[in-house]
C-alpha cells in the first residue's frame, strides 16, 4: 500500500471517530473580540495585537474593546469559550499594562490574564483564621472533611470571602 492512502485511512479512521463522539469535528476559527460570543471548543488559542512598537519599546495603552465599557465582560466571554485549554500569544508581558482596575476593569482583567498565562499564578488568596459565618459553610466543610479534604473556613481574595 503506497504511503498517500496509508495517510488518507488514517484520516478517515480520525474523522470516523469524532463523527461518533460529537457529530463530526468542529471547524476551525478565527474570531476577534467581538464576534467569539457562543461559540465553544476544546482549545482556544488568543492572540494579542498589542505590543510594543519596537522591541524594548513601551505599549501604548489602546486596547480597543478591552478598554470600552463592556470590556470585561467581553474578556469573560472569551476566555470560558475553552472547554479545556486556552493558549495565549502576546507580544506583552502583563507589566507592559499600566490599567488600573477601578478605572479601567477590561484593561485591568487582561493585564491579570497575561500575568496568569506567563505564571500559571492566580491572585493568592487571604486567610482570615476566622470561624465559618454560615450554615452553609459549615455543612459544605463537612462534606470535604467527610472526603478527606483539608477545609479552611473564610478564605478569599479582595473583599470576597466564604
Amino acid at each position: 500500500m503506497d504511503l498517500a492512502m496509508n495517510i488518507y485511512q488514517h484520516v478517515s479512521k480520525y474523522l470516523e471517530k469524532w463523527e461518533e463522539l460529537r457529530g463530526g469535528l468542529e471547524p476551525f476559527f478565527i474570531k476577534n473580540l467581538e464576534n467569539v460570543q457562543g461559540d465553544e471548543r476544546d482549545v482556544i488559542f488568543i492572540g494579542t495585537v498589542y505590543g510594543p512598537s519596537e522591541a524594548g519599546g513601551q505599549v501604548m495603552q489602546r486596547f480597543g474593546p478591552i478598554n470600552g465599557a463592556s470590556g470585561k465582560r467581553r474578556l469573560n466571554v472569551l476566555f470560558t469559550r475553552a472547554r479545556f485549554q486556552i493558549i495565549t500569544f502576546s507580544s506583552m508581558r502583563s507589566s507592559d499594562n499600566r490599567a488600573d482596575e477601578s478605572k479601567n476593569p477590561g484593561a485591568w482583567l487582561f493585564k491579570k490574564w497575561l500575568e496568569y498565562s506567563a505564571t500559571g499564578v492566580i491572585d493568592r488568596a487571604e486567610t482570615t483564621n476566622c470561624e465559618p459565618d454560615s450554615y452553609l459553610e459549615l455543612y459544605v466543610i463537612k462534606q470535604l472533611i467527610s472526603m478527606g479534604c483539608e477545609a479552611v473556613p473564610q478564605v478569599g481574595v479582595t473583599r470576597f470571602f466564604h
